[in-house]
């Protein structure tokens, strides 16, 4: 019997050597992925966070862009990034697809990821179920 905390623990463990293993063999480095804990604009609290190196900086870009055309006012105008990302979001699945389709230890990363991830919220709908507080067991 394992609690909630040590079965999320072993799915960011899974889930790391997951990502690992597709930085590792993608044709893109733009398209790795990180993970780190990172706190919401304004909130204290840190969570997980995966974002692909493409996201993170067309992130910082589209901040940059921003304040230049909110110092500029009206005579410039701000080009939202979600469409490139939406894109490149594609072409990331496309390469993993691909990837799980060639590779037999990256499908069978993505399937151990998958099963742990599953495991973890069966057992926290059943734990926690009619709670409507936080659920720590």
């Amino acid at each position: 019997h394992k609690s909630l905390l040590s079965l999320r623990l072993e799915v960011y463990e899974a889930e790391d050597a997951y990502f690992d293993l597709f930085n590792s063999l993608n044709s893109n480095d733009d398209y790795d992925i990180h993970c780190y804990r990172e706190a919401q604009t304004g909130s204290r609290l840190k969570r997980r966070v995966c974002k692909t190196n493409y996201l993170v900086r067309l992130e910082a870009e589209a901040t940059a862009e921003w304040v230049r055309a909110s110092q500029a006012g009206a005579s410039q105008s701000y080009l939202d990034p979600r469409a490139r990302v939406r894109r490149l979001d594609a072409k990331v699945q496309e390469e993993m697809d691909k990837l799980a389709a060639e590779r037999p230890e990256f499908l069978e990363r993505l399937n151990e990821f998958s099963n742990k991830q599953q495991l973890y919220e069966n057992e926290r709908r059943k734990r926690c179920e009619g709670r409507m507080v936080l659920c720590r067991q």
